[in-house]
């Protein structure tokens, strides 16, 4: 999934930085410079709920896209 999200934003000419996890996420995010964060439910090190709590302790202003293939229902209705 990353890496598709990966092609199809760089194809349209955005700039992308792809990273593997949430600890890699917050840090990327810490550096500055980020615009807008695309990111699963489902992470290898954290739950993707927990990274939009920590995300949003630093700035409320970064939208957030959070999806996921994976999650029950009561996931998606929650609504983050």
């Amino acid at each position: 999934m990353r890496d598709g999200l990966n092609f199809m934003l760089s194809q349209s000419r955005y700039p992308v930085c792809a990273v593997a996890n949430g600890a890699q996420g917050l840090e990327r995010f810490a550096q500055g410079g980020i615009d807008l964060m695309l990111f699963d439910l489902s992470l290898p090190d954290m739950p993707g709920d927990r990274l939009l709590t920590r995300l949003k302790t630093h700035a409320t202003a970064i939208p957030v896209i959070i999806f996921t293939g994976f999650a029950p229902r009561s996931s998606a209705r929650r609504g983050y």
